[in-house]
C-alpha cells in the first residue's frame, strides 16, 4: 500500500510541476491577480487529491475547478491590475526586443480584460495549448461554439488593440 501512494505522490508531482505554469499564466489571462490565482489552483489541487481515485479526467478536473474556485471567489473578478501580472524576467539585463515583447503582453492581457468571460476564457485556454475539444469540455460546449468564441474573441481582440494604438 505505501508503494501504491508513493507512486501516486510522484505521479501527482510530475502532473502539477506540468499544470502549474499553465493554469497560472490562464488564470491570470481570465482576470485573477497572482494571489487569486495562486488561492484558486490550489483550492483546485486540493479537491483533486482528495478525489483522484473517482476523477476520469485529472487534467480536465484541475482546470474546471480552478477557473470554477476563482469565479467563486469572495471579490468579483476584476481586470489584472498591470502590476500584479507575473512575467518571470531572468535576473540580467534585458535586450530590446525582450522589454518590447514583455511590454506587449501587458497591453495584449489589458486589452482581454475587456472581451466578455466566455470569449476571455476560450482565448486564455487557446494561448495555453489546449485544442478546440479539451476546450469545449473544460467549458461544456461543443467544438463548434468554441471555435467560434475563439475567433469571435481574436477579432474583437484585435480591434480593441488597433483602437488604442498598436496592431493586434
Amino acid at each position: 500500500m505505501a508503494l501504491i501512494l508513493q507512486a501516486e505522490q510522484e505521479e501527482w508531482r510530475l502532473l502539477v510541476q506540468e499544470m502549474g505554469p499553465k493554469l497560472a499564466a490562464y488564470l491570470q489571462k481570465i482576470g485573477a491577480g497572482v494571489e487569486e490565482a495562486r488561492d484558486a489552483y490550489q483550492t483546485a489541487l486540493t479537491g483533486a487529491w482528495r478525489r483522484r481515485r473517482e476523477i476520469d479526467d485529472l487534467r480536465a478536473y484541475i482546470w474546471v475547478a480552478a477557473k470554477n474556485a476563482y469565479l467563486k471567489s469572495p471579490a468579483e473578478p476584476s481586470p489584472v491590475p498591470l502590476g500584479e501580472v507575473e512575467i518571470p524576467l531572468p535576473a540580467c539585463r534585458l535586450p530590446d526586443f525582450a522589454v518590447e515583447r514583455r511590454e506587449e503582453l501587458r497591453r495584449v492581457l489589458k486589452a482581454m480584460q475587456k472581451l466578455p468571460f466566455d470569449q476571455r476564457d476560450a482565448l486564455a485556454q487557446a494561448a495555453s495549448g489546449f485544442r478546440s475539444a479539451e476546450i469545449a469540455k473544460n467549458m461544456g460546449r461543443t467544438e463548434q461554439a468554441v471555435r467560434q468564441l475563439v475567433s469571435r474573441g481574436r477579432a474583437r481582440l484585435k480591434q480593441i488593440l488597433a483602437a488604442e494604438g498598436g496592431e493586434g
